[in-house]
């Protein structure tokens, strides 16, 4: 069903383009392929555009018709909704102002009634829109964006002669995102098959010293590329020369010398080649472009080592030639990788499934190579091999044996860790807590030794001696101050003593427990004890959601207080959330805010990161800096400025903060749908929102490696169910980028996994993450153990952290 805006909304709209700009045609029916907070986010460098269908959701409450705001606070009013991604409501508000073309807020009105034409996927008459306003407002600042949003329009519908010529128009008024405007000139002059004019755009790229050096480097190399195909070796050579200056990755610095040898070839410097194709053949063995350097030089019968070709065929999946160069470079007398040639002989027979002849071969090296560095390793590989053969007695062994041998290897704990899992795998659950307890005590400073100790423990407590479990969770706790585990360790023993009727040990305990992390899991877990406070997940009272003025005044006295930087003619204003003339002029923040207004927020966020890395030692500039974040709706951004300011304060964690910071830490953006969509569901928005926080950190526009999106980071099938289940027949993927979306179908799919699991919280969120059927596996009646059951790492993080941000939007607004 193609999705087109309100009727009401529609007759408002086409009296104002007739009364104040001009006639427009029907909307187009081509809904956007993505939507963000403010404008779409067009993809970093040179995006694509598919017009699609808009979800329908559920309305915004139209504007009353007998009562009439100022004009200021309706155009506020419709960027929150455009913003929200609610655009039916935000063109009927924008229409409304429109009506009255004399209106002073008119001029904004059409220009954001034009970014959400764009956004809403109706591209045809966003034109309109646009031109009208270059029409009726041709001195207005907004006409660098508008010639931007009508080159981006034509970009997209694949009209590159008018792409080009809205973006030279940008390009001639505007000048601070230069090389963002030439990758998309370059573009367009490409596709219109002006090839030199658009390696002259790309050169503006790679001549801008403030363009992120992976930018840079990946557009020398596209210059690099176009004067190879041209077979023009000598400015390839000079270019992919300036791509390995900036290079540091291994494969992509191979590829680039490769291709630099090609070059050398081409122009008959063919010793030069050698030598780079050489250099590719010791340095990266392990890349695909070895393997074709090598080739190069055996057609020329250039001598290369037999351990380096091995080593090459190995990394490229040719183990029998591998194995067969090895044992050549070990023939000869004078073999100084010799150790390593047959530990690579025995991992080529182990990939080859041939067990017997892999163990072999770590047995010959551990005979004549006994103190070599792989020694170590080459034992541990027995023991994996054994493993992998069933035969777990001889793997134990094998792994024992490194520690027992060669005590002082660096690997030895490693050996002891991979014997005590083999022997937790086995069922042998006493001798697994026995082993890692005495990989503690033979090599107590060794990486890992505190996990050793919390496995113990758990294995212990598991089995009912609680007494030795507790012993160990309190080793860990005395001797390991500074592990992550110490919270958790100290959160066990108290309950250990909770049980045993130790009340107030267990309290003393559970403090301890709160001072060592306060804001992680086991702490927020410990503090719930000591209150006896049980989780809800019904909506509660809670305070505003915003920061009123006295709030803010106690947070910029607190960070008077200790902050060191003098108290200079500018503090005032920073105090005031006023930004820094030195920041407002910075190169990355004038070329932030443009993007910001362009709806580039990808390339946007690029810009001020770089900017918060500048001032992350000045909380002043910091402060100002999430301020003007959470106003430009870069809430992620906002929190990273506000984190930033409570690590360099004096506070134990940012409970001890005042509540204005708590509140830029936790933010509840989008309120108004958020507490919509959380009373609907019947659960409680502080939830939803630590929810959000967790996945997204409130970036509209975030996306997975597992394609999960939006606010709620909703995966495209459960999305579509969701739809089905909600009755949004036009439902399409981009739309969970729309924040009353991804919070309309997060807060539907977390209830319906409470609903799922009797509203217990943890096996919910579980479920939100991993699914009703792993969380069945992991089930246990005591739900501490519950979560210690779950075996996927992310899951159990993602329950846990979202455990304790619940606790801080608490401690941040919720009444009583």
């Amino acid at each position: 069903m193609i999705k087109r805006t309100s009727q009401w909304a529609t007759a408002l709209l086409a009296i104002a383009l007739l009364v104040g700009c001009t006639t427009a045609g029907q909307p187009d029916a081509a809904p956007p392929p993505s939507a963000t907070p403010a404008l779409r986010t067009l993809p970093a460098r040179v995006p694509t555009f598919t017009p699609r269908p808009t979800l329908t959701v559920v309305p915004t409450a139209a504007p009353s018709p007998t009562v009439t705001p100022p004009p200021s606070q309706r155009l506020r009013a419709a960027e929150e909704r455009q913003r929200a991604g609610d655009y039916d409501g935000a063109v009927a508000q924008y229409a409304e102002i429109l009506v009255q073309p004399d209106d002073p807020a008119a001029m904004d009105a059409l220009f954001h009634l034009g970014e959400t034409q764009i956004l809403s996927g109706q591209p045809v008459l966003a034109t309109e829109t646009l031109q009208s306003f270059l029409r009726k407002y041709p001195k207005s600042d907004r006409v660098p964006q508008v010639h931007f949003f009508l080159g981006e329009i034509a970009r997209q519908s694949g009209d590159w002669p008018e792409a080009l010529t809205q973006f030279r128009a940008f390009d001639e008024l505007q000048d601070d995102i230069a090389p963002y405007v030439a990758g998309r000139l370059a573009e367009a002059y490409e596709a219109l098959g002006q090839t030199d004019s658009a390696i002259r755009q790309y050169k503006r790229i790679v001549a801008d010293p403030d363009v992120d050096r992976v930018w840079r480097t990946l557009t020398a190399e596209k210059i690099a590329d176009y004067y190879f195909e041209q077979k023009e070796y000598e400015p390839a050579l000079t270019w992919y020369d300036r791509v390995l200056a900036g290079a540091k990755i291994g494969y992509y610095r191979a590829e680039m010398m490769y291709k630099a040898g090609l070059s050398l070839e081409g122009l008959g410097r063919d010793e030069e080649a050698w030598q780079r194709f050489a250099a590719i053949v010791v340095q990266y063995p392990a890349t695909e472009h070895a393997a074709k350097a090598l080739a190069e030089l055996q057609a020329v019968q250039y001598q290369v080592n037999p351990f380096q070709q091995g080593l090459i065929q190995f990394y490229n999946g040719q183990e029998k030639l591998a194995i067969t160069l090895f044992q050549r470079y070990l023939k000869d007398a004078e073999a100084p990788y010799a150790p390593n040639a047959q530990f690579h002989i025995a991992l080529a027979y182990d990939r080859q499934d041939d067990a017997g002849s892999a163990l072999r071969a770590l047995d010959a090296l551990l005979r004549a190579y006994p103190r070599s560095t792989l020694a170590g390793k080459a034992q541990l590989e027995k023991g994996h091999i054994y493993a992998e053969m069933g035969n777990l007695d001889k793997a134990l062994a094998a792994y024992r044996l490194l520690a027992a041998k060669n005590p002082e290897d660096r690997l030895a704990p490693e050996g002891l860790w991979k014997a005590a899992e083999l022997l937790k795998r086995q069922g042998r659950t006493a001798d697994a807590a026995t082993a890692y307890e005495a990989l503690v005590t033979q090599y107590p400073g060794s990486k890992g030794a505190d996990e050793a100790l919390d496995r113990a423990a758990m294995i212990r407590y598991r089995a009912g001696d609680t007494s030795g479990a507790r012993d160990d969770w309190q080793r860990l706790a005395a001797e390991y101050a500074p592990s992550d585990l110490r919270a958790k360790a100290l959160f066990w023993a108290g309950k250990i003593a909770d049980a045993g009727g130790s009340i107030q040990e267990a309290h003393t305990i559970w403090r301890e427990a709160v001072q060592a992390a306060p804001e992680s899991y086991y702490g927020r877990q410990a503090a719930d004890r000591l209150s006896g406070r049980k989780l809800t997940v019904l909506p509660q009272p809670m305070h505003s959601a915003g920061i009123s003025p006295a709030e803010r005044e106690a947070l910029e006295s607190w960070i008077q207080n200790w902050s060191t930087k003098p108290l200079t003619a500018t503090v005032p204003d920073q105090m005031a959330g006023v930004l820094p003339d030195a920041v407002r002029s910075a190169l990355t923040f004038r070329r932030g805010e443009t993007l910001l207004s362009l709806g580039l927020r990808s390339e946007a966020g690029d810009e001020f990161h770089r900017l918060l890395d500048t001032y992350r030692a000045d909380p002043w500039t910091l402060y100002a800096l999430a301020r003007f974040f959470q106003k430009a709706g870069m809430y992620s951004l906002q929190i990273s400025a506000a984190e930033s300011v409570a690590w360099l304060s004096p506070a134990a964690s940012l409970f001890d903060a005042p509540v204005a910071l708590q509140r830029m830490v936790y933010p509840m953006p989008f309120t108004q749908d958020l507490l919509a969509q959380a009373n609907k569901q019947q659960v409680d928005p502080l939830l939803l929102a630590s929810l959000v926080w967790q996945e997204s950190r409130w970036e509209p526009s975030a996306t997975s490696g597992a394609q999960a999106m939006g606010l709620a980071q909703v995966i495209p099938d459960t999305g579509r169910w969701i739809a089905l289940q909600l009755g949004r027949p036009g439902f399409a993927p981009d739309d969970l980028y729309r924040p009353v979306v991804g919070l309309e179908f997060g807060a539907y799919y977390l209830a319906r996994q409470l609903d799922t699991f009797d509203q217990d919280l943890l096996r919910a969120l579980a479920a939100y993450n991993a699914g009703p059927g792993n969380v069945r596996r992991w089930d246990d009646p005591d739900t501490d153990l519950f979560v210690e059951n779950i075996d996927v790492e992310e899951t159990r993080l993602y329950l846990e952290r979202i455990y304790a941000h619940y606790r801080a939007y608490e401690a941040a607004y919720r009444k009583g």
